[in-house]
Order: structure tokens, then sequence, then C-alpha cells
């Protein structure tokens, strides 16, 4: 059998549309599951399989 790897889509851009929903869908799961408080980086780089480089580059 053959092992399943994940590729990596690497060089994919947010627009400024995509960032505006990806920010406003945060906001709504840090009040609904977070009282309000804001995730850490770590915690989002683990919500959405991504490393906290990444989220860095979203502020």
């Amino acid at each position: 059998m053959e092992n399943q790897k994940t590729k990596r889509i690497r060089g994919v851009i947010l627009t400024v549309i995509g960032l505006k929903r990806l920010q406003a869908a945060i906001e709504l799961a840090e009040v609904q599951e977070n009282n309000g408080e804001r995730f850490t980086q770590e915690e989002l780089s683990e919500r959405m399989k991504v490393s906290t480089k990444t989220i860095s580059c979203l502020s």
C-alpha cells in the first residue's frame, strides 16, 4: 500500500475580502466559544491547521 501524503498548497494569497471574512469568523468563534476573549496564535494555529508564522502574517 502507498502512504497517503497530503500535499501543501504553497503560494496561496488571501484576498482583502477573504481576510475580512476570516477575521469575522475568528471574532464570531471568540465570542461563541471563548467568552469574547481573543484566541492566542497557538490556538488559532491548531484550529486552522497552519503554522503560527502564517497566523502572524494575518495581523
